[in-house]
């Protein structure tokens, strides 16, 4: 069983590092937010962190603009780069080394939970994360449905925004920085 911490800035349309480290081991990973240039990065940042500081309500143009924007994700894992680069509505590509290498698909529905879903597709494995609320669990599943690994949260008890994942399988390792990349675009990056 392997464990992995890391800390989610309180601002989403943040592109600081999330590191994530291992328990045990020397595994480097880091995940961070990429912007196609400054003016996006302004804008995402005004209209999801901004706007709602002093509202505590995002307004529906706020909505609006921010679905028009693509959200895109750069993961390091043992000095590897991995980029999860959104393509569609709802749907990214994994790109390794300029070649795709899986995708990301979000769901409408899923059927353990009925809720929002991400689904993960890479190396020809398939890994589902079957929650879109943000609460002290999140499980993470093959395509079986076989339970693979868990996320512990302590921002859901408004802590410091630490999390944890709990792998239960150990050859789904080298998926960490994807599974946290799709955990962090289902629960903060919204748009």
């Amino acid at each position: 069983m392997n464990d992995y911490l890391f800390n989610c800035p309180l601002l989403k349309s943040s592109s600081k590092v999330i590191e994530i480290t291992p328990k045990q081991g020397d595994e480097e990973i880091a995940l961070k937010r990429t912007y196609p240039n400054l003016f996006v990065k302004s804008l995402v940042f005004i209209l999801s962190d901004f706007i709602p500081f002093f509202t505590r309500l995002q307004p529906l143009w706020c909505h609006l603009l921010l679905d028009m924007f693509q959200v895109n994700l750069n993961t390091t894992y043992n000095n590897e780069t991995l980029h999860i680069r959104q393509s569609g509505d709802r749907t990214w590509d994994i790109i390794q080394n300029e070649k795709e290498v899986g995708f990301v698909l979000g769901k409408s529905s899923f059927s353990i939970d009925k809720e929002r879903a991400k689904e993960i597709v890479i190396d020809e494995r398939v890994f589902i994360i079957a929650s879109s609320e943000l609460g002290p669990d999140v499980e993470v599943f093959s395509e079986n449905e076989k339970h693979v690994g868990t996320f512990k949260s302590d921002l859901y008890h408004l802590e410091d925004g630490v999390h944890s994942l709990r792998l239960l399988d150990p050859t789904a390792s080298t998926y960490v920085p994807i599974i946290i990349g799709c955990f962090y675009l289902n629960n903060y990056l919204q748009c």
